[in-house]
Parts: C-alpha cells; sequence; structure tokens
C-alpha cells in the first residue's frame, strides 16, 4: 500500500493525473498515429516488432512512444523512402524510445518547439536531411542513439537551450553531430566516425536566435571522418569541409576537453568565421557576430590528422605554403578569447594570439538539463505563427539564401498577397526548384498554425546583409 502511494504522489508531482494514464499496445498490422491520436497526456504507446510504413505525429504533451525488443528485435518504421518523416513531435514531455526508423526522405524524429524531451536507444537511418532533430527546443536529452546515412547532420541541434547529447554512435552523415546557433549544450561520450565533418558547432546566419554559448564538447572519439560531402552543392549542408574533425564556425563559447581526435585527413580542430563558412551562397546577418570567440582546447588527445587535407583546409594550407594539415587550424583572422593547452606539442595553425589554458575547465559539468521542467507553453496567434515558422520551417528556409529549400524572398514571390494558398500548398507541396529536395507536406499540422505560419512568412521583411 505504501508503494502505491508513492507512485501515486510522484504521478501528480509530474503533473499526470494517475486516473487517466493508460499504456496503448500496438501490433504488427496496426497504425501507432491511430494509437497517439487515442491517448491523453501521460500515457504510453507501446508499440510490438513488426514494420510501420506510416508518419507518426505526436502533438499532445507527455506521451511516451516506446518500442517493444523481443529477442533482439524491435519495431521498424519504414518509409519506403517514398513518406518523407518518420516521427514528428509537437507535444511538451514526450519521450521516443527503442525504435528502428529508416528509408524516409526527409526527417526521421523531428522535434519542433519542444520542451523537456527524451530521444534514447534509437536506430535511426537513412531518413534523407536528418535522423534525429530537435530545433528551436529547450531541456531535453538525446541519448544512446546509432545514427546513420542522412546528407545534413545525423544529430541536429537547432537554436536549442539545455540539451544534453550522450553516448550515440553517429556516422555515414555529412555531419555526425551539429549544435547550431544553440546555448547550453553537452556533447559528450559520443563515437563520431565516418562523416564528412564529426561534430560541428555553427552560427548560421539568418536565424531566429542571434547568438551561442556554453557549449561543451568533451570526452567523445571523433575518428576517422573523411566521406565526401554528399549534400547539394548550393545548400548550406553542401558547404560543410570534409576531413574535419571537430569545426567550429562563428560560434562563441565552446570548450572542447578530453576527446580523442584522430585520422580526420584534413584537421583535427577548425575554427573559421561566417564569411569564409558561408558568405559564397549566404548573406551574414548583422544581428550576429560573425568570428570564433572564447573557444578552449584543453587535455584532449589529436593524432593522425592532416594527412590528405582536402577544400578549404587545402586552399588555406596552400597560400601559406604550409605541407599538411594541422591539429588545430585557426582560419578566422578577427577570433579572441581563445586558450589552448599547448602551442608546443600540437601542430597549430593561426593561433599566435591564443593564450595558454590552465587548468580542468568544464569537468564539474554533469547537464545541462534544468532540474525542473519547463512549464508547458501558451501561444497567441501570432506566436504561433512565429514559433511555427521557427520550430517547424527555418530547418530549411532562410531569410536570406539558400538552406534547403528556397528563401523567404522567393516564397514571397509565389504567394504574394496569398496566405490561405500558401497554408493550401503546405498541405501537399509540390517541387518547385528542381535542384533542391521537395519539400514534405505537413498535412499534421492543424489548419490555424499553416494560416499563422503562411501570414507570419509573408509578412516578414528579410533583414540587410551585413558587411563581409
Amino acid at each position: 500500500m505504501v508503494k502505491k502511494y508513492c507512485l501515486v504522489a510522484v504521478l501528480f508531482a509530474l503533473g499526470v493525473p494517475p486516473a487517466l494514464a493508460a499504456v496503448h499496445t500496438v501490433n504488427a498490422g496496426q497504425s501507432i498515429l491511430a494509437a497517439v491520436k487515442a491517448s491523453s497526456p501521460g500515457d504510453t504507446i507501446r508499440v510490438m516488432p513488426g514494420v510501420y510504413s506510416e508518419t507518426v505525429y505526436i502533438d499532445r504533451d507527455n506521451i511516451t512512444l516506446q518500442g517493444v525488443v523481443v529477442s533482439g528485435v524491435r519495431p521498424v518504421l519504414d518509409g519506403h523512402n517514398k513518406l518523407k518523416d518518420g516521427v514528428l513531435v509537437a507535444g511538451d514531455g514526450v519521450t521516443v524510445e527503442n525504435l528502428q526508423i529508416q528509408n524516409y526522405t526527409a526527417n526521421g524524429l523531428n522535434l519542433q518547439g519542444v520542451n523537456n524531451f527524451m530521444v534514447r536507444y534509437n536506430i535511426v537511418r537513412d531518413t534523407g536531411i536528418y535522423a534525429i532533430n530537435p530545433e528551436l527546443s529547450r531541456n531535453g536529452t538525446v541519448a544512446y542513439n546509432r545514427i546513420s546515412g542522412v546528407w545534413d547532420a545525423a544529430i541536429y541541434c537547432g537554436e536549442c537551450i539545455d540539451v544534453d547529447i550522450l553516448y550515440n554512435e553517429a556516422f555515414g552523415s555529412v555531419m555526425g553531430i551539429e549544435s547550431q546557433t544553440a546555448e547550453n549544450v553537452l556533447i559528450e561520450g559520443n563515437y563520431v566516425h565516418g562523416n564528412a565533418t564529426g561534430i560541428a558547432a555553427f552560427l548560421i546566419p539568418g536565424v531566429t536566435r542571434k547568438a551561442s554559448g556554453n557549449t561543451v564538447i568533451r570526452n567523445n572519439f571523433v575518428v576517422d571522418n573523411n566521406l565526401a560531402n554528399f549534400a547539394p552543392r548550393d545548400s548550406m549542408p553542401g558547404m560543410v569541409p570534409e576531413g574535419i574533425g571537430i569545426a567550429i564556425a562563428g560560434y562563441d563559447g565552446v570548450v572542447l576537453e578530453g576527446n580523442q581526435i584522430s585520422g580526420n585527413n584534413s584537421a583535427a580542430i577548425l575554427l573559421v568565421d561566417q564569411a569564409t563558412a558561408f558568405s559564397g551562397n549566404f548573406a551574414l546577418d548583422p544581428e550576429q557576430d560573425p568570428t570564433v570567440n572564447d573557444t578552449r582546447i584543453h587535455a584532449n588527445v589529436l593524432f593522425g590528422n592532416g594527412e590528405k587535407p582536402v577544400g578549404l583546409v587545402a586552399a588555406f594550407l596552400a597560400e601559406a605554403g604550409l605541407p599538411r594539415g594541422p591539429d588545430v587550424l585557426d582560419a578566422d583572422p578577427r577570433s579572441g578569447g581563445n586558450c589552448i593547452y599547448s602551442k608546443t606539442e600540437l601542430l597549430v595553425v593561426g593561433a599566435d594570439h591564443w593564450a595558454l589554458c590552465t587548468g580542468p575547465l568544464r569537468s564539474t559539468v554533469t547537464s545541462m538539463r534544468l532540474s525542473q521542467p519547463i512549464a508547458p507553453r501558451t501561444w497567441s496567434d501570432e506566436e504561433l505563427g512565429r514559433n511555427t515558422w521557427v520550430a517547424v520551417c527555418s530547418a530549411c528556409h532562410n531569410e536570406n539564401g539558400y538552406l534547403i529549400g528556397p528563401p523567404v524572398s522567393k516564397i514571397q514571390q509565389d504567394f504574394a498577397g496569398a496566405p490561405e494558398a500558401l497554408a493550401a500548398w503546405i498541405v501537399a507541396p509540390t517541387r518547385m526548384n528542381p535542384d533542391f529536395p521537395e519539400m514534405p507536406p505537413q498535412d499534421y499540422l492543424p489548419e490555424k498554425t499553416r494560416l499563422a505560419v503562411a501570414r507570419h512568412v509573408l509578412g516578414l521583411t528579410p533583414k540587410k546583409a551585413a558587411a563581409d
């Protein structure tokens, strides 16, 4: 009886009415989405082994989507290279675990502007643009997943705050793990190998968040990231350099500590300003600082890097008359506030102005997650449009240039004065530019949300580019 009362107390403390919590079991041949639609906040949806070909949209809070593994066999969500998205999460407090998600053309597991999320123990492969991608989300964990085969980032943490990315394996993608214009991010214990760039911290121009900071990249194995970049060349992922262990572009406040970085053909660690990284195709954002500042490189193990430099690094080395790639290359002439633990034990290029780091840096940080869940969101219609743009649309569309899809100016040209037409097109989009992938249908979004985001997009005024 004591245990029962303790459980009830815990459920009330989490905001879940115990009488309403239920378990929904989905067997092979049944619909996972149907179980979601039948669920209430606090429920668990248990998916039995089998193959499920559908898109699962979770639009309610505190749902657990749990694959049941039987004798090593887990449930498989298979898009058969026809469906766009595997699992789309729009509710707070959602957990997704023990699934295998494969063969989708856009995203494997996309979390859109959510809080208090948990993504763990999943296998995600060959899912188009992203595999696991929380966007504009807060207070979450991505842990113990195995991810591969996408032409952007296997794990993409876009404009997130207070997130842990722990003990994942990410390989065979353009980027293994990317923290994009984020803050308070811990990337620890991951095995990142066989990508074009292993781990990236990028400040992207034209996005909603304007600054980055406090990102700790610690105790990771970053090995043999020499894959040829297979993203569309005119897209932002297509500009990601090859043969790089860890790349930092315009991003501030990164700590690199205790990582083993080896076998990356161009360089172990690359720092570059936004203009060098992105301005070939993208206008810089006047509200962002384009330089790399306050990077701390301490107590890493670097070996066997820089043996066959290519692309941006090769061009830099040729201009400087250097025969091989470095362990650390600072290609940002205006970077500031950076430090490194040694300039003699490593081949360091462009860091004459750096200081020497002293002492341990972030060893006491155990998690970036908050001690308490974030309160549920309440949005006005205007906020609904703006936040949907940021969480759903801005991962592929930029205000000033081509990211993965067309920029705001092109959308405004095509749908001038017709938000209803844009809202309708969102449901069943057609390919309007053959050089870029067809946009995934956003038919899971409620009509009110589609109209709100259409009005927001058509009302945006793209900012003037910053001077290089």
